[in-house]
């Protein structure tokens, strides 16, 4: 059914005055149409006879007809370049035009949009002759027309287009029928010659009813943009790593299936560093994080000596390390975790920091306390003793020590525990290497998936330095430096200095398209070996390490000139420095177009032995990803013993961009444990500022070139449920879609504000691409 609309009518007055702009849109927001009588136009049926004479007419594919022509269109249609207009129609779309500047300029204000200037979408249209529909028409649309864009542009002109203004140059009895949305009635505005009508085409849908020879000039008031907010890009896993970078091995892509992600991080160090951000600031400030040690961890006035050879009682000689603070090895949230007070306080400070940094990096991909309950997520911890008295409130109650220590479980066992976490857990000792052996261990676990529901996995790391006896035990073996410090790389360099850290890392291997995007790096490929019985149980072996890196390379089918940075072991020993440096110069020496950066992060915080690898796996990435290598710590003078002759390898005393590359780069760690156990590991990353273009180039070239096909799909959230949904069309696109060609066409002035999920309405039409 349909009614006839109340007067909505003005008179057009000469010329485009404020208070006449003002009167239709007052009209427009209160009724959704004003109908405006033109002014006269001289010698009317010979301007139209010559119009239709010059032009071109044709229809548009059946799906987009309703967007153009209206319900039940029986119209053909020429499109117009109005630049191009001249005679006998400048006149009448100049007056349009004018008209619609005025009228958009003041709906925008009042609407919140921008209006473009002039008229879009220009046509001219006239009733179809019998028989005309099918030679005119082009039929459905194709694919290939699809995946050109033309739905897209289809598309994003519904949804820009404000107003519509129709010019009826010929009638006899036309008229155009409006309907609300969702409303069964339509308002009827009867039209006739020199009649302008402007309706809101953003809240009614319309149909034009000719008769006889009716022509009449239409277009559109378009906004500057869509009014929706960006929110990401999405697309499968192969088309995202375009877009953000993906390793290459000799040249050609990494295979998906070789990938191990790594996707969060989180870290405990000196200096009251909290965070990967902080991590980084750390090393790029040159930080010397060392403090005396307090007595929370030992009396240096009873256990340390500035004249050990003097001492009648072994006693440390060195009275500084790299430490956590206070607060940190007492903090503990036992509520949080469920453990009761008395036996949280048996727990030694690492485990209780480990379970910490444990769920911390698992919180920070997405998980909460609940969801992380019975996930099958493999623990990987490198542990080398805990440093804490057995006995530690025995003699207070000994029932509760007896509970709280939990049989003396390592450590592994304790956090998956109290996390509920149902896959391996097992704790990794090769001393000094621990860390990067776990990570290694864990990298092959994932790339075999022995259960391939295991898409996660943690690998974490566990040293405090809490025991006054460790350090004289070093100290007499000679390990540690008297300064206090790791001079790593310099001439001074006498032994190194202890640090504390507690790391945990969660990595993942391909599944989602948004891995792509959230992840930190990752591990391309790594070895493990043992040097047998070299010269000394602690004394490093050059060969061993050597092939160690060679092995690394081979197996990840990396060539050495592929390596733009290696993190060394480097603890700052004056034997153990130049035969690492030399064994990394017989690797990476030859056929480099660039210097190798041999750096290590020991002469900020120290050694931290059982978490030297991690941390390493976190300043590599850090380094990658803010596209600059810190400068070392204490580096004044080269070693002597360093072999740096012909050597293209730089030693950064002041941070130093690496070399520039939009793929990213691959760069490498060492961490060999003083028992012979030798580790490697190379990690590609990409710039985040490179990230940040290209996602940017990305966007801009949607804004820009909005209606035409996109090679990625930018999302915006599902007004009803959250979801990604391509923000054109409202496609859902979980679990990613790849490229994306705009396909869906709902109905006449539907709502694009819900994924095709949630939407209820009907579809003109519904593609099969994505």
């Amino acid at each position: 059914m349909s009614k006839p609309a109340e007067l909505a009518e003005v008179l057009w007055p000469g010329d485009i005055s404020t208070d006449f702009a003002d009167e239709v849109v007052s009209i427009l927001l209160q009724r959704g149409y004003c109908k405006v009588r033109a002014p006269v136009l001289e010698q009317r049926s010979m301007v139209v006879d010559m119009a239709r004479r010059k032009a071109s007419f044709a229809l548009p594919h059946m799906e987009l007809e309703e967007g153009f022509l209206g319900r039940r269109s029986r119209s053909k249609v020429a499109f117009l370049a109005e630049s191009e207009s001249e005679e006998p129609l400048k006149g009448c779309i100049d007056t349009m035009s004018n008209l619609a500047d005025a009228v958009g300029l003041r709906m925008g204000r009042e609407l919140g949009f921008e209006a473009l200037p002039r008229l879009q979408q220009l046509l001219l249209r006239e009733p179809l002759a019998r028989g005309e529909r099918s030679s005119l028409s082009p039929g459905p649309l194709s694919d290939e027309e699809v995946e050109r864009g033309l739905v897209e542009q289809y598309v994003s002109f519904l949804r820009t287009r404000r107003l519509c203004v129709l010019y009826v140059l010929e009638a006899q009895k036309g008229c155009l029928e409006l309907y609300p949305q969702g409303a069964k009635t339509a308002l009827k505005v009867p039209v006739s010659a020199g009649t302008l009508v402007l309706f809101r085409s953003d809240e009614l849908s319309y149909a034009y009813v000719q008769s006889g020879h009716d022509v009449a000039l239409q277009g559109w008031v378009v906004s500057t943009q869509d009014q929706v907010a960006l929110e990401g890009i999405d697309g499968d896993y192969e088309g995202l790593q375009d877009l953000y970078g993906v390793p290459r091995v000799q040249g050609q892509l990494m295979p998906i299936a070789d990938q191990v992600n790594i996707m969060s991080a989180a870290c405990k160090l000196p200096a009251c560093v909290d965070s990967l951000d902080q991590n980084y600031i750390m090393y790029s400030a040159q930080t010397d994080t060392f403090i005396e040690i307090p007595l929370l961890r030992w009396d240096v006035n009873l256990y340390y000596t500035d004249n050990p050879e003097a001492s009648p009682v072994p006693k440390s000689y060195t009275k500084h390390a790299g430490l956590l603070s206070d607060n940190d090895i007492l903090g503990f949230d036992n509520d949080f975790f469920g453990i009761p007070e008395k036996h949280a306080s048996s727990y030694p400070p690492c485990i209780r920091l480990g379970l910490e940094k444990c769920f911390e990096s698992l919180q920070h991909r997405g998980y909460t306390k609940q969801s992380i309950r019975g996930q099958n997520l493999p623990l990987y911890v490198a542990d080398i003793g805990h440093e804490f008295d057995p006995f530690f409130r025995y003699l207070e109650d000994p029932d509760t020590w007896a509970n709280g220590r939990q049989l003396n479980l390592p450590s592994a066992g304790l956090i998956a525990y109290h996390l509920d976490l149902r896959g391996p857990a097992q704790c990794v000792d090769t001393a000094c290497s621990s860390s990067l052996v776990s990570s290694n261990l864990l990298f092959n676990y994932l790339r075999k998936r022995p259960d391939p529901s295991v898409k996660e996995a943690i690998s974490a790391s566990l040293m405090t330095c809490l025991a006054h006896t460790t350090f004289i035990g070093l100290s007499g073996a000679g390990m540690l430096g008297r300064t206090g410090r790791c001079k790593s790389f310099d001439n001074s360099a006498n032994g190194y200095a202890r640090g504390e850290a507690i790391t945990s890392m969660v990595w993942k291997v391909p599944d989602e398209a948004k891995d792509v995007e959230e992840r930190l790096g990752l591990f391309v490929t790594g070895f493990v070996n043992q040097d047998g019985r070299s010269a000394s149980l602690t004394a490093p072996n050059g060969p061993s390490q050597q092939l160690c890196v060679r092995s690394s390379l081979r197996l990840g089918g990396l060539l050495p000139q592929e390596v733009v940075c290696t993190e060394n072991h480097g603890t700052g020993t004056a034997l153990g420095d130049p035969i690492e440096v030399g064994s990394v110069r017989a690797v990476f020496w030859r056929n480099r177009d660039a210097p190798i950066i041999v750096t290590t992060g020991k002469s900020h915080q120290g050694h931290s032995e059982a978490s030297a690898g991690n941390c390493g796996i976190m300043k590599i990435v850090n380094t990658i990803r803010h596209w600059t290598a810190p400068a070392q710590c204490h580096l004044q003078l080269l070693n002597a013993h360093i072999d740096d002759a012909g050597f293209p390898g730089l030693f950064p005393v002041e941070c130093c961009n690496l070399s520039a590359d939009e793929r990213g780069i691959i760069s490498g760690l060492n961490s060999f444990g003083f028992g012979g156990t030798n580790s490697r590991g190379e990690i590609w990353a990409m710039s985040r500022s490179v990230m940040r273009r290209n996602s940017d180039k990305a966007l801009a070239s949607v804004r820009k070139r909005e209606g035409q096909a996109q090679e990625i799909a930018v999302t915006v959230p599902c007004n009803s449920c959250g979801e990604p949904m391509h923000y054109l069309d409202g496609r859902a696109l979980q679990g990613g879609a790849g490229t994306h060609h705009c396909t869906d066409i709902r109905e006449d002035v539907a709502s694009y504000e819900t994924c095709s999920n949630c939407y209820t309405g009907a579809y003109h039409y519904r593609g099969t691409l994505a």
